[in-house]
């Protein structure tokens, strides 16, 4: 398995050395921003991941409209109430 330094060293010489690879990264949210998205975001993004791992992202992405009102907008009070997950999701 290859050390991060490693894995580094082969992204900055792919993307032209150390400065322009830090240029493409994100900028991290800060804490305060992270504390304002609302639990039902939260509970979206998670779920988002989830599926994504057993289907398509484009079916995902397709269908994500379907997937927020089949778990009422990831309203976690409403969602933890469920037993199963809708059979109209899918």
């Amino acid at each position: 398995m290859q050390t991060f330094a490693e894995i580094y060293a082969i992204a900055c010489e792919r993307h032209g050395g150390p400065e322009a690879l830090e240029q493409e990264l994100p900028t991290p949210a800060t804490p305060e921003a992270l504390r304002a998205i609302p639990d039902d975001r939260w509970l979206a993004g998670f779920s988002r991941m989830v599926f994504q791992t057993g289907m398509s992202w484009k079916v995902i992405d397709a269908k994500w409209p379907g997937f927020e009102e089949a778990f009422q907008g990831f309203d976690v009070g409403r969602n933890a109430m469920l037993s199963v997950i809708p059979h109209y999701v899918v």
